[in-house]
């Protein structure tokens, strides 16, 4: 995401207009790799104790290679990986 996430309850008295503006630049980064086809993942990063996600992108055909790299991103910054059943 382009900007770091919002506090709890800190679009509560916004008009659902406004909650649209601000919240629709918190996507600017995505869509573009959602139409180009190339892999992409978002890491979860605490920044000042806030999570904030850093997305990598590789090239098409190499999402093994993005996921290793991912994996490696996690390690050196110590974010336990979660496993989900298969």
């Amino acid at each position: 995401m382009a900007v770091l996430p919002f506090k709890v309850g800190e679009l509560a008295a916004c008009s659902a207009g406004e909650r649209f503006d601000r919240a629709a630049v918190m996507g600017a980064w995505t869509a573009a790799f959602n139409a180009s086809g190339n892999p992409a993942l978002t890491l979860p990063v605490l920044v000042n104790g806030r999570p904030v996600g850093v997305q990598l992108v590789g090239k098409r055909g190499e999402d093994g290679r993005l996921l290793a790299l991912g994996r490696m991103v996690l390690e050196v910054l110590g974010t336990p990986l979660v496993t989900l059943p298969r």
